[in-house]
């Protein structure tokens, strides 16, 4: 595949990285992406939207988006309200994540979600934490049922944020008991991916693949891989 086709796919591979909390390697898909593809071109506003939570995650400076907003106009939306979060403009992220997450619902159910979870942060850090919390709560029980959990992490930290306790929910005590190499192994497990495979992939050994699958497996009381990765909820596919 050539570069071009590369870039126009680049959501994919940063969204991965955000998962994982490479926030470096999603700065670097997203810029090569913008740099490779011209102005307002319709995947790129949804890739620099995921850049844009890197750069706030990160205690970046928050870029500029793309000018033209490409064809994605929801993506143009939630970048904008990530820049309000970042300015201490709580109350305007509030609005501008519950805008994106419905301009998003249409058009791509995992960025709905993770604007839904935006609104959540937004509330906490804007003070209303039990209005926060109660979204959370339910974010978290709606994700298994959508088939996207890889959000859970993130959910539950910010939950722990609002509360200073746990989610209720079992993939939430899951996966605050791996760590974090465990919780990157599980993912490309739930990803389909082989032990060869993930091993090529992280740069580490079949051997010590194995083991970080074999300790999670032990901490969560899973019988097989996939359920482990099943059990903590980190299947992005």
């Amino acid at each position: 595949m050539g570069a071009f086709p590369q870039a126009v796919l680049a959501w994919a591979p940063a969204q991965r990285a955000w998962v994982l909390g490479d926030l470096a390697e999603v700065i670097s898909v997203a810029s090569w992406a913008t740099d490779t593809l011209p102005p307002g071109f319709p995947t790129l506003a949804g890739t620099q939207a995921i850049w844009r939570w890197a750069e706030y995650e990160s205690g970046r400076p928050i870029g500029s988006p793309d000018p033209q907003g490409g064809l994605l106009p929801c993506a143009a939306i939630e970048s904008a309200a990530v820049r309000k979060l970042a300015d201490g403009e709580t109350g305007a992220a509030v609005e501008g994540f519950q805008a994106a997450a419905e301009a998003w619902s249409t058009l791509m159910l995992r960025s709905e979600l993770r604007c839904r979870w935006a609104t959540g942060l937004a509330l906490v850090l804007d003070g209303r934490t039990e209005r926060g919390a109660e979204l959370l709560e339910a974010l978290d029980a709606e994700i298994d049922a959508a088939g996207v959990p890889a959000l859970r992490p993130r959910i539950a930290a910010t939950f722990r944020l609002a509360t200073g306790r746990e989610l209720a929910g079992v993939g939430g005590r899951g996966a605050s008991a791996l760590s974090s190499r465990q919780q990157e192994v599980l993912l490309l497990v739930g990803e389909g991916l082989s032990t060869a495979q993930i091993a090529r992939r992280l740069g580490l050994t079949a051997d010590t693949v194995n083991s970080h699958v074999r300790h999670a497996m032990r901490k969560l009381g899973a019988r097989t891989r996939v359920e482990a990765a099943a059990a903590v909820g980190l299947d992005v596919s």
